[in-house]
């Protein structure tokens, strides 16, 4: 019988172990431990919004539990088009919105289509290990960007250093995974212009937007002259 390791496709051992899976197995050795507190999944405790519970309820009443539409999504599309537009202050239309099974999938389509062998990509550090996963995937290179040395936040000066004829993008995680850092305007502003400078793309994850409060809310990614943003 041939051995497993001849079974795969070579880049399957690309990829390490998910330090977030390992520490679900570790909560689970260690549940009768008189306090564990798991700060890895990004549960939240409370329960769904109501609007949520009971749009499934009426869903199902309806029976409408057919397959979603995977062509057009149309009416999803352009709603998210008006929030988007509102939150960014910016038009957007409903054919530049692509709608995922979660950021995973986005963040892997977005690898996929930006993405050639040997391109490198610049992640802030600490990073969410989805990141560099799915650049690894891609063919791509991760290049990190030390960031606890100035509370958590990319230094321009560090950013700029990285850059060189290979790299095609740059991550901005705001608020930060597992950081909780919210980058402000100036920074956001400094990184656009480096993408704009450099012909960048940015991939800008924002999934924790709306955890965001005053005094220190979340800037929305918007538009640049050259649409370099990716927000997923």
């Amino acid at each position: 019988m041939t051995e497993n390791k001849h079974m795969l496709a070579q880049r399957t051992f690309l990829l390490n172990s998910s330090g977030t899976a390992a520490w679900t197995a570790a909560k689970a050795a260690t549940a009768s431990a008189d306090q564990v507190i798991d700060l890895t999944a990004s549960e939240i405790w409370s329960d769904l919004a109501p609007m949520v519970r009971e749009g499934a309820i009426l869903a199902l009443n309806r029976e409408l539990n057919r397959n979603t539409d995977t062509i057009d999504l149309a009416e999803l599309r352009h709603a998210l088009a008006r929030k988007i537009s509102a939150e960014t202050a910016q038009d957007w239309s409903a054919d530049e919105i692509a709608v995922t099974s979660g950021s995973k999938h986005a963040l892997f389509n977005a690898a996929m289509v930006l993405l050639n062998p040997g391109a490198e990509v610049l992640i802030p550090t600490p990073y969410w290990t989805t990141f560099p996963a799915q650049i690894v995937l891609a063919g791509g290179t991760p290049i990190y960007i030390e960031t606890r040395n100035n509370n958590y936040v990319p230094r321009l000066t560090d950013l700029a250093a990285a850059v060189t004829s290979k790299t095609k993008a740059i991550v901005v995680n705001t608020p930060n995974n597992p950081t909780g850092t919210i980058y402000d305007r100036a920074t956001l502003a400094d990184i656009a212009q480096l993408a704009i400078d450099r012909d960048l793309c940015i991939v800008s994850d924002e999934c924790y937007g709306d955890f965001a409060h005053a005094p220190r809310p979340i800037i929305r990614s918007s538009r640049q002259p050259r649409g370099h943003a990716l927000a997923l």
